[in-house]
């Protein structure tokens, strides 16, 4: 796939997880079309991915378009509270420009999972084992990890302004190859959230987005627009691929190409 030779005009989803996992490109074209607009989208999320990793991205995504003189409709660039708060993911690729230059050796397919494949053929989309994703999916949030994520989500931790910085570094650079840059938040299972206790709820995630959305060319969607139901859901963060993937999909080309 080159962006210059696809036959519709391109929209880059670009993330980590949150894109990789939920974001469809059949679905969200689909949806578009149902809306008069003819695009082509490309997932272009990377599983595992952090902060400083997804400013590589779009350094090579801004790149390859001047080189080519190419301009994007949309670029779609996603905000995991996570990656900016004072207690990121562990084990995020902190991906370097080696990465990109050929220097950084990949493992062989043996050693990765076919899901992981990027393919052209679906430009991108996650190529999930549906009985491998079945098996992923977990009802029920003991772990620490989830009751951090939605209590980041809720308000009540902490945030970062160097990584803040940075992922704004990465909206401006978008913001110099495409018309419009999307900051898209994967919305949660809010049953899961829930159980948060109000003592435990907060400002700090409503005041980082109000910080976020003064960047210029930067359109945020809230989170709590989506309309998921808790069954869409794997975890408390990523939805399952059978019905929650198309239908996150589907809402966000709405809410992207709906008369304002």
């Amino acid at each position: 796939i080159t962006l210059d030779t696809l036959r519709s005009p391109p929209i880059l989803a670009i993330g980590s997880s949150g894109i990789f996992r939920s974001f469809s490109p059949q679905s969200f074209d689909a949806a578009a079309k149902s809306m008069g607009q003819q695009v082509q989208s490309i997932n272009a999320g990377l599983p595992a991915v952090s902060c400083s990793g997804l400013i590589r991205i779009t350094e090579f995504v801004r790149d390859h378009c001047q080189q080519k003189n190419f301009r994007l409709p949309v670029a779609i660039y996603e905000l995991d509270p996570m990656h900016v708060s004072v207690i990121p993911q562990k084990g995020d690729i902190h991906l370097s420009h080696e990465h990109f230059n050929g220097k950084v050796k990949s493992y062989s397919d043996e050693f990765i999972d076919t899901e992981f494949n990027w393919e052209p053929a679906v430009y991108g989309a996650w190529t999930y084992n549906l009985e491998s994703a079945r098996q992923k999916q977990r009802p029920n949030w003991e772990r620490k990890r989830d009751y951090d994520i939605a209590r980041a989500y809720l308000g009540d931790i902490d945030f970062l302004e160097e990584e803040i910085d940075a992922w704004i570094k990465g909206a401006n650079l978008l913001a110099t190859i495409a018309d419009r840059v999307i900051c898209f938040i994967h919305p949660i299972n809010t049953d899961m959230a829930g159980e948060i206790p109000l003592n435990k709820q907060g400002r700090k995630f409503e005041n980082l987005l109000s910080q976020i959305s003064k960047t210029p060319k930067l359109e945020l969607i809230p989170w709590q627009n989506f309309a998921l139901k808790s069954e869409d859901y794997l975890n408390i963060n990523h939805v399952n691929p059978w019905s929650g993937m198309p239908k996150l999909s589907e809402q966000l080309a709405r809410m992207i190409f709906e008369p304002s």
